[in-house]
């Protein structure tokens, strides 16, 4: 059942990764650790590639190579706004699904489920957005630090609009039944040259120093939970609609990492009553978008 698997990717992609992307992303050779996940990632694909006898010659597996590429810059994007805040990027982060489903609508055809509960869903969440910037403004100190909101919305924008595509191609590829092993083998394999460029244009202090056998098994450790991710959603949208899964992914991208963001690393002592006010008006939005289909 497609509950079943939307249970796993939960719990795989919105608390255990989470817990481990906001680890990693603080700490140095950032890009390096970039390269190294979406090499494993690759790795695993090829692995099951070959267990499943699935072909890799298709010449419409290089669009979805392009797209891979595109992809690594966006978990570039992310790793830069996880390592400012993981509770303000997770509440923040909903112009990508909004993006995937819009697409969706338009495309595919998907549109017959909006409702008004859905539609105040929606107004509530973008709210909560204009609100935490206006909000922001407000704060001198927080304009010229460098972690300030328009440094952190400059990333979430970023990998918004990239992942906000890629969701969607991943739904087209799905209807066109291309294999999951094949799908999973064409997108990292583009991902892990796209690291590679990401690497290269993000600079030496960027890269950092080598990384060493303990820092590369905590990579490899992430890497299996993105790529069991990714395959979880694959399998998903095989099987029901962007309209239908990607709202729950919406909410539970927002509340799990929010919550572990301000609880676990202590996350919570960066906002203001105001700011936590706004979360609340955030979540809320999220819960009633989930609900809405």
């Amino acid at each position: 059942m497609w509950q079943v698997l939307v249970l796993l990717r939960i719990f795989l992609a919105n608390i255990v990764a989470s817990i481990l992307v906001k680890r990693i992303t603080g700490l140095p050779s950032r890009t390096r650790r970039l390269v190294w996940q979406f090499g494993f990632a690759f790795l695993f694909s090829l692995a099951l590639a070959g267990i499943a006898g699935s072909s890799l010659s298709n010449s419409g597996l290089l669009v979805i190579a392009g797209i891979g590429i595109i992809n690594s810059f966006g978990a570039y994007c992310q790793w830069k706004a996880i390592d400012i805040s993981l509770s303000k990027t997770s509440l923040f982060t909903q112009a990508d699904d909004l993006i995937a489903i819009s697409l969706a609508f338009l495309f595919l055809g998907e549109w017959k489920s909006i409702t008004p509960f859905l539609g105040f869903g929606i107004v509530l969440c973008v709210a909560a957005v204009i609100s935490f910037s206006v909000a922001r403004r407000k704060d001198d100190s927080a304009e010229k630090s460098p972690r300030s909101w328009k440094h952190l919305a400059k990333w979430i924008a970023c990998y918004s609009i990239i992942w906000g595509v890629a969701m969607f191609s991943m739904r087209y590829f799905a209807i066109e039944e291309v294999p999951l092993p094949s799908f999973l083998a064409a997108w990292y394999g583009g991902s892990f040259f796209g690291a590679l460029l990401v690497r290269f244009l993000a600079g030496r202090q960027e890269m950092g120093e080598k990384l060493t056998l303990r820092a590369i098994g905590q990579v490899s450790v992430l890497a299996a939970l993105v790529w069991a991710s990714l395959l979880l959603t694959y399998a998903i949208f095989q099987r029901v609609s962007i309209v239908v899964a990607q709202p729950i992914f919406q909410v539970t991208e927002m509340v799990f990492p929010v919550i572990i963001g301000l609880w676990v690393f202590k996350e919570r002592k960066q906002l203001t009553s105001v700011e936590k006010a706004i979360f609340l008006a955030g979540l809320l939005g999220a819960v009633v978008i989930g609900l809405g289909f």
